[in-house]
């Protein structure tokens, strides 16, 4: 997830505390997340997906996987 994070943020050139801003964390956060120090909580992948633009972690094609990833969207 912090590799996903990482790109988008420097191919639109935006520094930690934009992104920490726009999800709503803390910027050194942002920075555990892209170092692989820290995962993110199921209550930010919401909002981490919309940053993104797509969900990075995708589920499985079974019902079950479809709804894990619809909920951590949410």
């Amino acid at each position: 997830m912090g590799d996903h994070i990482r790109k988008k943020r420097l191919d639109q050139g935006l520094w930690q505390r934009t992104v920490a801003k726009e999800v709503q964390v803390r910027q050194e956060t942002v920075g555990l997340w892209e170092n692989g120090l820290a995962k993110p909580l199921p209550r930010h992948y919401g909002r981490i997906v919309q940053f993104l633009g797509y969900d990075p972690e995708p589920g499985d094609d079974t019902v079950a996987g479809r709804l894990r990833a619809v909920r951590r969207r949410l």
